[in-house]
């Protein structure tokens, strides 16, 4: 049978780590939005600019400008296919 090793902090006992320096993050690529980038955002959905520029400009994906919007209901625009 194979042991797994606890991963709870001995001094605390309550299963969390105080964040170190040499804590690393859970999710390593994930990059919040910063008040500016979101305003920008909304400015651009508002000017009705594609969601793919959006991310170009805002250097993000497609799918995290399209994320942000449907979580904070701010409308994109519709695309149906994407200009060749």
């Amino acid at each position: 049978m194979l042991r797994r090793e606890s991963t709870r902090c001995s001094s605390t006992g309550n299963g969390l780590e105080a964040a170190g320096p040499m804590q690393q993050s859970r999710y390593p690529l994930l990059r919040r939005w910063t008040p500016e980038e979101h305003e920008r955002l909304v400015a651009m959905a508002a000017a009705g600019r594609r969601p793919d520029e959006i991310a170009r400009a805002l250097g993000r994906t497609e799918p995290a400008v399209r994320g942000r919007a449907n979580t904070h209901n701010i409308p994109l625009r519709l695309v149906t296919q994407q200009r060749r």
